[in-house]
């Protein structure tokens, strides 16, 4: 993962933070779909997937990973099969505001990075 570099390289701490969040926002390949039915509200819209830029600042790099990860489960998770869908999907919205929250914490200790 090209972010990886990018913060390795200028926040190290808060790269295992990073990589813990992504690993929790990642879904298993039951859950995605693309058509059908589906009891929660599943949009099966494309979106404007970002992908990683390595002229932009790393702050915006790292909205860009949790704004795709939303409008992933917005679109394409469906949770039928799964025990606790609202559950999951609250968890997994919430990991990606921790994501978010990381450019949040760097901009307010290092302006100059973001």
């Amino acid at each position: 993962m090209q972010l990886n570099y990018q913060m390795r390289k200028t926040r190290p701490k808060r790269l295992k933070f990073l990589n813990r969040g992504w690993d929790n926002v990642q879904i298993e390949e039951t859950h995605f779909q693309t058509e059908g039915d589906c009891n929660n509200e599943v949009k099966y819209e494309s979106y404007d997937f970002k992908n990683f830029d390595a002229t932009v600042s790393m702050c915006t790099n790292i909205n860009n990973l949790a704004s795709n990860a939303r409008q992933f489960f917005d679109n394409f998770v469906c949770l039928d099969d799964h025990d606790h869908p609202n559950r999951t999907l609250k968890r997994w919205n919430r990991m990606a505001d921790k994501i978010d929250n990381i450019s949040e914490k760097i901009k307010a200790h290092h302006s100059g990075l973001c």
